[in-house]
């Protein structure tokens, strides 16, 4: 609230007091007017309630401003958080078979080289087919979000070595290489000969298999289409390929898989489990 709203709305807060004194309300005599002890005490009541009522709003206030700074804390922290893994293939294990990425919020595949190595249309078709986890809505990671998915045209991507964090969220497969799997403290990193192939651990999180070069869901024009390069020519390069090439997918899918529905089948036979258990307690009963 500025000074001047605060200014009429404590002239008008007097004013009140004024005239109820004046009429006298609960006043010694009952008459009209009042007495002047009485007065003084109407117009102190009132004055008193209005700024009791200023400190409460002051406080929810500053309750908002720390709300804010505790929420504002957090989305900053979640930007330099590390893969999380999910799917163990073990039970309670950390052989995960999936990674989300809550920065990009899509999930990984982290077996880098299941799709084994082939042309642009021949990946696109093994990523639409591909499942895992419940999940079928599986694409090649994107090299422009913003031209589209699961696929995308456009004759220029971020290619992250010199924009900012934000800028190269719209390119996934090179945010996986400058932001996931470079080293800390070399984010992103000034040489791009840095080879980021194989075996590579991100907090608790193995990605295994990675391929030197991997085709993206972005079209660059009819003929060619966008490939990221981890480890063969320059690392960290944007490169448009003819179709035609051989290299590998990596499969990713928009959100956490961790969230995935139960399917149908698997939800109808756990209730009709749980049905039969609650029909068996039943028949127990004296």
């Amino acid at each position: 609230m500025d000074s001047v709203t605060l200014g009429a709305q404590l002239f008008l807060a007097y004013f009140v007091a004024q005239a109820l004194a004046f009429m006298g309300l609960g006043g010694a005599g009952g008459g009209l007017i009042g007495n002047k002890n009485r007065r003084q005490e109407v117009r102190s009541v009132v004055v008193l309630q209005f700024m009791g009522r200023e400190r409460r709003e002051m406080k929810s206030r500053f309750r908002m401003c720390w709300l804010g700074l505790v929420v504002g804390t957090v989305v900053t922290v979640s930007a330099e958080a590390a893969l999380l893994g999910r799917l163990p293939a073990t039970p309670g294990g950390t052989d995960y078979q999936a990674a989300y990425d809550d920065v990009l919020d899509i999930t990984w595949v982290t077996d880098a080289s299941l799709s084994g190595s082939g042309t642009w249309e021949e990946q696109l078709a093994w990523a639409d087919g591909f499942s895992l986890g419940g999940a079928k809505d599986w694409r090649l990671a994107s090299m422009s979000v913003s031209a589209g998915v699961p696929t995308g045209t456009t004759t220029s991507v971020v290619g992250c070595s010199s924009s900012t964090e934000l800028a190269c969220r719209d390119n996934e497969l090179g945010y996986m290489y400058y932001y996931n799997l470079t080293p800390s403290g070399d984010t992103p990193p000034t040489d791009l000969n840095t080879y980021l192939t194989g075996d590579q651990t991100v907090g608790d999180v193995t990605l295994t298999g990675i391929q030197a070069r991997y085709w993206s869901g972005t079209e660059f024009d009819s003929e060619r289409a966008w490939v990221f390069d981890f480890g063969f020519g320059i690392p960290g390069s944007v490169i448009a390929s003819y179709k035609y090439d051989n290299y590998y997918g990596w499969a990713v899918r928009s959100g956490d898989i961790a969230l995935v529905p139960v399917p149908p089948a698997v939800w109808l036979f756990a209730t009709g489990l749980m049905g039969l258990v609650g029909a068996a307690g039943r028949k127990r009963r004296p």
